[in-house]
């Protein structure tokens, strides 16, 4: 048989709630849920027979929001967006967070980095690294002796 649960009005009682309902949140702050914490940026990369393409997934960003660098044999991508509130205005609720990302692919010898171009289009930014002359598979034409 199924019985309710009675609450004490005692304020003893009360005050163990109180600390365990802040204890919980405090636990929650500390180590968030897995579907609490920040999600993870989609990246794709493909080869053709003249290019990798590189594909990331950023919506609600800008171009402004991104910087695209070469360096070292490393392509690297940062993606910054703030949540600035409009003057006159104050926040009532945020759920759409400021992003801060960093990511960096090594290119390896195939990758002609003088060459490498990006498009941002409707939140996919996409890469284009064109693959080296040298490195491309070439045919060979057999002469007849």
């Amino acid at each position: 048989m199924l019985m309710q649960w009675k609450t004490s009005s005692n304020p003893f009682f009360n005050d163990f709630r109180a600390l365990n309902r802040q204890v919980d949140e405090m636990f929650r702050e500390m180590f968030p849920s897995p579907k609490a914490r920040a999600p993870k940026r989609a990246f794709t990369i493909e080869e053709s027979e003249d290019a990798f393409l590189l594909r990331a997934s950023l919506p609600g960003m800008s171009p402004e929001d991104l910087s695209l660098e070469v360096n070292d044999g490393r392509l690297t991508l940062v993606a910054k967006r703030t949540d600035d509130v409009p003057e006159g205005y104050r926040p009532l609720r945020r759920e759409r967070a400021p992003l801060s990302l960093e990511r960096t692919f090594s290119l390896g010898p195939k990758v002609n980095a003088e060459a490498i171009e990006a498009t941002f289009d409707d939140g996919i930014l996409t890469v284009t690294l064109p693959k080296r002359a040298e490195q491309k598979p070439r045919q060979i034409a057999i002469q007849a002796a």
